[in-house]
């Protein structure tokens, strides 16, 4: 069926997961509503919406809109600022205390071979 050819088009355009933010803009709302269309003026009648600080999962699809699976959506920005970014897994907890360490092993193992390296010069 088309919906299902939609569906299938569109979950092979979903790039990544965008944060939602109102950090720059500051506005007085609980979050953005969802669009039909790629206007600002053209509300969901459900009055969908994602809350600031949430993550959503979905495309860009040119223009300054980001796509979303039920196929309502959200600008990227609003007066001319930013409300969405990419969400990048190595940004996560998780991640960020792998990579510190994975740090501090590599940095014990290179002061290991300096220290090594030191002895063996002291006893030529």
């Amino acid at each position: 069926t088309v919906l299902a050819a939609r569906d299938e088009e569109f979950a092979q355009r979903v790039s990544a997961e965008y944060v939602v933010d109102n950090s720059l803009l500051k506005a007085p709302c609980k979050g953005i509503l969802h669009r039909r269309t790629k206007r600002l003026g053209d509300v969901c009648s459900s009055s969908a919406a994602t809350v600031w600080g949430d993550t959503v999962r979905g495309a860009e699809v040119g223009d300054g809109w980001f796509a979303l699976a039920d196929g309502s959506y959200l600008p990227m920005q609003m007066n001319g600022l930013p409300v969405m970014y990419a969400k990048h897994p190595e940004s996560t907890d998780e991640a960020l205390t792998q990579q510190l360490s994975d740090a501090r092993r590599l940095f014990a193992e290179a002061r290991s071979e300096h220290e090594s390296a030191e002895e063996e010069l002291a006893a030529e």
